[in-house]
């Protein structure tokens, strides 16, 4: 009687093909450069779309005075066409000096805009603004979106928190804003808490609900790592959560050999 096969040690069995060093680092290069490639590329597009439309103009009143004032002698410019031509160095100089402006004007317009007065006009001509059919379809969204990006206290978030929405069994993200109405309190007989649950991945919209606070999970997780995870889907895991992972992962290739104690 034949005895049975047996493995020969020291081959292991192979499922599927192994992953070649080279597709594995070069994957590995491309999860480290994209996110800077990405930001460069922003940040150009809106350097160049800036220069265009608003450095370039700010630079020819900034070069023309300086010709009125007389600190550009006849031998530092040349007149083509109604057009100041101006030689590199001094070229970059106005380009320099109009982007100071700009921001100065910028830094401006927040400071007169954003006192008690200045916020009044503003919403009035807001108003006027949103009276006009075109505008007042695009208008509110890109203000949403940029007071969500630019001034997050206009948020008014104070705690990341869980709570079974949108039925029990189910826990979904949300953002504490503060108490209840008395008559929520009153009709539910408990404390209640205004709880903002954002959608995803777009946080600026959301659903306003009421939760009695005994039934509230407090996260403990900034505000900001809660928005990455809801702006990722869940895909982009905040540095508190990265922390734990790793510290979980070091625990168990520390002690490969551990096992569960089975009290012999």
């Amino acid at each position: 009687m034949s005895e049975p096969a047996q493995d020969v040690p020291g081959e292991p069995i192979q499922v599927g093909q192994p992953r070649s060093p080279f597709k594995k680092f070069f994957l590995r290069g491309i999860v480290l450069l994209l996110p800077t490639i990405i930001t460069v590329w922003i940040l150009v597009k809106i350097v160049g779309f800036l220069h265009e439309n608003v450095i370039q103009y700010v630079a020819e009143l900034v070069a023309w005075g300086l010709n009125a004032t007389g600190l550009l002698g006849p031998e530092a410019y040349q007149i083509v066409d109604g057009k100041l031509l101006l030689p590199p160095t001094v070229d970059y100089l106005t380009l320099a000096i109009a982007w100071l402006v700009s921001l100065g004007l910028v830094a401006l317009i927040g400071m007169v805009f954003g006192g008690f007065v200045g916020h009044r006009i503003w919403l009035a001509v807001e108003g006027s603004l949103m009276r006009l059919p075109p505008i007042r379809f695009v208008y509110p969204y890109v203000k949403q979106v940029t007071e969500f990006l630019f001034t997050k206290q206009t948020l008014g978030f104070r705690q990341v928190v869980a709570v079974e929405y949108p039925r029990k069994g189910l826990l979904s993200l949300g953002f504490v804003t503060g108490k209840a109405m008395p008559q929520i309190d009153a009709h539910l007989n408990a404390d209640c808490l205004s709880i903002f649950v954002p959608s995803s991945p777009t946080p600026m919209t959301g659903y306003l609900i009421f939760v009695p606070e005994t039934e509230v999970i407090y996260i403990p997780m900034s505000i900001d790592d809660a928005l990455k995870i809801t702006v990722s889907g869940g895909v982009i895991k905040p540095d508190l959560l990265k922390r734990a992972g790793s510290r979980r992962d070091s625990s168990d290739e520390s002690d490969p050999e551990a096992k569960p104690d089975d009290g012999a």
